[in-house]
């Protein structure tokens, strides 16, 4: 069973310098944040350790494809990925053809992971960056990921990965286009229940909309809401204004 005690002391210096900032801090704002880099080096250990059993369990290597023999193990390598919480890093093993052929290492553990060979940066991190640059230019999606997990992003990195889910985004579109033409529907997505039962959902952004004080009454005084409002239809005789 995993257990935290394996790989935290709670005598480690560094630590201690974590918790001693969040005994310390002066407002709820600086609490807080010092917490969260506390919480930040606890997944990292938690991830690191769950990594490092992984890598002793026991391995079906493949098959080389020129030679058909089976790939011999090479020891353990270290490996390291950019996370949403920080750096992970953590051993696992590697094999090579017992023949010597030319083809690279092979990691069974990170094709479990679904991690390429090169990859440096987690999945996670990724896609966080790439939803961060839909609204805001990519400098500022960059410095607003460096607040979130505490090391510095490139906005050049940030472009990259947007660029690199574009390019999937448009294969798995050109695969599924002779499909659809075909009269091969995508499944609907599946509504929650909740949602299901409301006939008709108004949704008010930046706008102002008025909605009956009360009930089922079409006529009385109103009130005007603003912002992001989400209410079924006959909530109240709800019109849209002028």
């Amino acid at each position: 069973m995993l257990c935290l005690h394996d790989s935290i002391r709670h005598d480690d210096p560094a630590m201690q310098r974590l918790l001693r900032a969040v005994e310390d801090a002066p407002s709820l704002t600086a609490m807080i944040l010092a917490a969260w880099q506390v919480a930040r080096v606890l997944t990292v250990h938690l991830v690191e350790a769950v990594l490092a059993e992984r890598a002793h369990r026991p391995l079906a290597w493949p098959r080389c494809p020129q030679y058909g023999g089976g790939l011999r193990s090479k020891g353990l390598a270290t490996r390291q990925v950019m996370s949403l919480c920080g750096p992970l890093q953590w051993r696992r093993r590697v094999g090579r053809c017992p023949h010597g052929c030319a083809i690279p290492q092979v990691a069974p553990v990170d094709e479990t992971l679904g991690l390429q060979p090169q990859q440096r940066t987690s999945g996670a991190l990724q896609q966080l960056g790439c939803a961060l640059a839909v609204f805001v230019p990519c400098a500022t999606a960059a410095r607003l990921l460096g607040w979130y997990h505490g090391r510095t992003v490139s906005p050049q990195a940030v472009w990259g990965w947007r660029q690199a889910a574009g390019h999937r985004a448009m294969e798995t579109l050109q695969e599924r286009v002779p499909a659809l033409a075909q009269g091969d529907l995508p499944a609907p997505e599946a509504l929650a229940a909740d949602l299901a039962a409301v006939p008709l959902v108004l949704g008010a952004d930046g706008v102002m909309v008025p909605f009956r004080l009360t009930g089922g009454q079409p006529t009385g005084k109103t009130r005007r809401w603003s912002g992001s409002v989400l209410a079924p239809a006959g909530c109240g005789g709800c019109r849209r204004s002028a």
